[in-house]
């Protein structure tokens, strides 16, 4: 993750040209210096996790009878925000109640 100092000074037509440039690779979430390794953990390996959790879903869709790149292009949808969340929503509501989520 690329590291910009904060610490010097430009002026506010320059800050806004460059956080425009900046933020059309991503996510730009200005934190202060405390919060940069928690946040460069979440972005730095935050993609690794969700493709293992994809391949989880698929190899569960194999188990359940499908081939695996038909289990794989639907796990591959599941990594994408769902549109109607209301099940998942009361899927995940069950799993945390039963103390899954710490």
């Amino acid at each position: 993750m690329p590291e910009i100092p904060g610490s010097y000074y430009v002026s506010r037509s320059i800050d806004n040209a460059f956080r425009a440039v900046l933020a059309q690779a991503g996510l730009l979430l200005p934190l202060p210096e405390a919060q940069i390794d928690a946040a460069s953990a979440i972005s730095g390996c935050g993609p690794a996790f969700c493709f293992q959790f994809a391949d989880a879903l698929a190899l569960g869709g194999v188990r359940a009878g499908l081939s695996y790149p038909d289990a794989c292009r639907l796990a591959a949808k599941r990594t994408d925000y769902p549109q109607h969340i209301g099940v998942t929503e009361a899927a995940m509501s069950c799993l945390w109640a039963s103390g899954s989520r710490r």
